[in-house]
This record gives structure tokens, sequence and C-alpha cells, in this order.
């Protein structure tokens, strides 16, 4: 979903190409500044391009999780 809906930067979006491959839960590494450009970007698609609620729903608890992770590592 984040490389859908976060438009991610190169190396985040090389990173999360990469470990879509494997089927199991991975860590990526980015700085703060990558991942809060990826919540805003979610925000803004949840915002303009997305009808579908469940879609939605699942968006915000993306971009909630982000920021979750932000805050605990920051």
């Amino acid at each position: 979903m984040l490389l859908k809906y976060g438009y991610p930067f190169e190396q985040l979006k090389l990173q999360l190409d990469e470990k879509r491959k494997v089927k199991k839960e991975t860590e990526i590494s980015a700085d703060e500044f990558e991942w809060n450009q990826a919540v805003g970007n979610i925000a803004i698609t949840m915002n303009e391009d997305v009808d579908n609620e469940m879609l939605l729903e699942e968006l915000e608890c993306l971009a909630s999780l982000i920021e979750f992770e932000i805050g605990e590592k920051g």
C-alpha cells in the first residue's frame, strides 16, 4: 500500500520493492523526513483520490502506524 499510495522516495521505494518479495514482516529503514513525506502523501491520496471506505480505513491505519513508529524512534 505504501508503494501505491505513499509515493515514497527512491531509497524507500527500492527497499519496499525488495522486501515485498519476502513474505514475512521485515523492517524498512528511512529517515524521519521520508516517513513524514510518505504519511503526507497518503493523506493527500485519502483526501483527493479514494472513495472506497474500506481502503480509506486501511490507509488511515497505515499512516497512523508510521506516525506511531516515528514517534517511538524520535
